[in-house]
């Protein structure tokens, strides 16, 4: 009779033992899903952050380019107006020459 008291303990004892084990092991689930969650959020985070990123280093390279043509744009103004003083100082001549020419031939 002594012994089952002994062996309900020791069944007790496994029992309790087996009953915290399913407890760590739930708990150690459960941690590790939220691990894992935290991890594929942080992962997204990383994910949009790359993009964003990206996206930011392509406008920052549209910027670049587009001061580049704002400034070649402004280059062939200048040059524009540079030919068209220089178009009107031709037509001018132009007109000189003519008269000269006039006058030569009036001459002869």
């Amino acid at each position: 009779m002594l012994q089952v008291p002994k062996v309900l303990r020791q069944i007790n004892n496994e029992s309790t033992q087996r009953t915290n084990h399913s407890t760590k092991l739930l708990s150690f689930q459960s941690s590790s899903e939220r691990l894992r969650q935290n991890l594929s959020t942080d992962f997204c985070s990383i994910e949009d952050y790359n993009k964003k990123y990206k996206l930011m280093k392509n406008i920052s390279e549209t910027v670049e380019v587009l001061k580049t043509i704002e400034s070649k744009i402004q280059h062939l103004e200048s040059c524009s107006a540079t030919i068209e003083t220089n178009f009107e100082a031709m037509q001018r001549n132009v007109v000189k020459i003519k008269r000269y020419v006039i006058k030569l031939n009036n001459k002869q």
